[in-house]
């Protein structure tokens, strides 16, 4: 299973999520994933956590956008 226990596994899928997730903390775009990324590390949660989990909202809403096939919100 990948990041999100969603198959099939893809080593690809989850390099692009995570390459999503850097350019919305590097670019603060949305302002919303950089303020949860900042909150759960304030938390006490470990980094690779946070990032897992993050991924895996950004992951959905990709799905999400492709399957209804609207545009990306």
């Amino acid at each position: 299973m990948d990041m999100c226990g969603f198959e099939p596994d893809s080593a690809e899928l989850n390099a692009a999520v995570m390459e999503v997730l850097d350019n919305q903390l590097r670019d603060g775009k949305p302002p919303e994933t950089k303020a949860t990324y900042r909150r759960l590390l304030a938390e006490g949660m470990d980094r690779e956590e946070v990032r897992r989990l993050i991924g895996c909202v950004i992951a959905i809403e990709i799905f999400e956008v492709m399957n209804s096939m609207q545009p990306f919100n």
